[in-house]
């Protein structure tokens, strides 16, 4: 499905990951300035978040109050757009990287004083939660089970399976960010009752949690109990996503073994891959064996520029190359299509992302959608600066 692996390709934790790696290069080198701008191209808001946190730390510790402040005005920019709850979830994981005085400081009050003004209990408990995980972190252990207890409370007028089960997963990372991995199991395994009666899009976040909570062999169990054929691999590529986001390597490559989709199988390679080079080389050789067997063009194309970012960013200019020209020679060779824009849209997308910004905009001329086309150019100009970051 061109459309699902676009979303998951577009979405790329890997490109996150590396952003983040890489600001925290540019502060060692004392270039904090530059450090925020990169940051500026995360994606996922919880990883800009910690690592924007990385940097006011720093600027904290070294009593630089110009660049606490900067940093303070870009968590603003961005967060300040997002709906209340979110922002009070956001505000209270930056709150952790800040010192507490009495207990508490700015970001933290703010982020308690817009869960007062939450309507609902479904909506205050993400943020009674985050909350709860920081004051825990930061030892201030009283305050975060005063937290931690209004979990039932919020829990028990909810009626509805899915926001309930889907509540409970919360719970769960939440006791999984604190270390306390048996409770955060008990959570989930609390959900069983409602199984039944939730939607798909619900056991996929289930799926999920279990791979975030430390728990592969259950991911597998349960893609095999709920006869999850026609999820079975989107979801299993992405509980190796959620196992690589949390750190658990090892997890991540036991779930790989378990992929059944040869394009997912491969995907998630280069994912763990990008996570760890311990494991690289052998990840990579299979996935690079992939590309010479009997495959679609389409599957073909997107391997090859998934394989672009990951050597783009390794600044391997040989195997980079040589990828591009392959992908090049394929897509000379399909007709016009909205299905050949979608696939071009992808394959730029990750030639951005490898930092190859000159072959990204020579496909553009190849794209017949002038929407995709103005998106696309945006896009391009906006990654432009990330390389000269990098420098």
């Amino acid at each position: 499905n061109l459309n699902e692996i676009s979303v998951l390709l577009s979405n790329d934790i890997a490109w996150d990951y590396f952003l983040a790696q890489n600001s925290k290069t540019l502060l060692e080198r004392q270039l904090p300035e530059n450090a925020v701008n990169l940051e500026k191209y995360i994606l996922a808001t919880d990883v800009y978040v910690d690592a924007l946190g990385v940097l006011l730390q720093a600027a904290q510790q070294h009593k630089q109050s110009k660049l606490v402040d900067d940093f303070l005005a870009a968590l603003e920019i961005r967060l300040v757009s997002l709906p209340s709850e979110q922002q009070a979830v956001y505000f209270a994981q930056a709150g952790g990287y800040l010192p507490l005085e009495n207990g508490s400081n700015t970001l933290l009050a703010r982020a308690e004083k817009l869960l007062a003004g939450l309507p609902k209990p479904e909506l205050q408990l993400h943020t009674v939660l985050k909350l709860a995980v920081i004051y825990s972190k930061t030892g201030n252990i009283g305050i975060a089970n005063s937290y931690f207890n209004k979990i039932n409370t919020l829990l028990t007028p909810i009626t509805d399976p899915d926001i309930q089960v889907q509540l409970r997963i919360a719970v769960a990372r939440a006791y999984q960010e604190v270390n306390n991995t048996p409770v955060a199991v008990q959570w989930l395994n609390s959900t069983e009752p409602q199984i039944k009666q939730i939607k798909t899009d619900t056991l996929n976040e289930l799926v999920i949690g279990y791979a975030q909570c430390n728990q592969w062999q259950t991911v597998l169990n349960v893609l095999t109990q709920i006869d999850a054929k026609t999820h079975y691999d989107l979801w299993l590529y992405q509980s190796v996503i959620a196992s690589l986001k949390m750190g658990f390597i090892q997890n991540a490559l036991e779930l790989h073994k378990s992929l059944h989709d040869p394009i997912y199988r491969t995907l998630a390679a280069i994912a763990i891959a990008d996570y760890s080079h311990a494991t690289a080389n052998e990840l990579l050789a299979s996935s690079e064996q992939f590309l010479n067997g009997q495959i679609t063009a389409t599957e073909k194309v997107i391997v090859a520029s998934r394989l672009v970012e990951y050597y783009g960013k390794l600044k391997n200019t040989a195997k980079t190359e040589a990828l591009i020209t392959e992908v090049k020679n394929v897509l000379e060779n399909l007709p016009a299509s909205p299905e050949k824009d979608e696939l071009l849209h992808i394959v730029m997308v990750q030639y951005m992302r490898g930092l190859q910004i000159q072959a990204a905009s020579d496909l553009l001329i190849a794209i017949q959608s002038s929407a995709v086309k103005t998106r696309l150019n945006v896009e391009i100009n906006q990654l432009a600066d990330v390389g000269g970051l990098l420098k």
